[in-house]
């Protein structure tokens, strides 16, 4: 989250979010994560038998994410916000393989 905040913060604030609303869309993203962590610890106790339910809790907690944004900034720009954190995460992914390659 700490990566993605600056560049999701200058995203909103060029749509002219008010900061209580932009505090509100960072908390929904760090419960997700949250939520998300420890459900990936919960697999990785449970091993194989555990991926089917942690992907079905990861589109639940992404769906739920998705909504409750939705309703703060619309559909529209809550796909955008959604399609930066993907890029920033695809950013961040590109970044390490290049690390490991070098």
């Amino acid at each position: 989250m700490k990566r993605r905040e600056p560049r999701c913060r200058e995203l909103l604030e060029s749509w002219g979010v008010n900061e209580s609303d932009i505090q509100e869309i960072f908390s929904i993203m760090r419960d997700r994560e949250r939520d998300l962590l420890k459900k990936r610890h919960s697999m990785y106790t449970k091993g194989i038998s555990g991926i089917k339910d942690y992907k079905l809790d990861e589109i639940t907690a992404k769906g739920v994410t998705s909504f409750r944004i939705e309703q703060l900034l619309g559909p529209t720009r809550a796909s955008e916000l959604s399609i930066l954190e993907q890029a920033i995460d695809s950013d961040r992914g590109t970044a390490a393989g290049k690390r490991v390659s070098d």
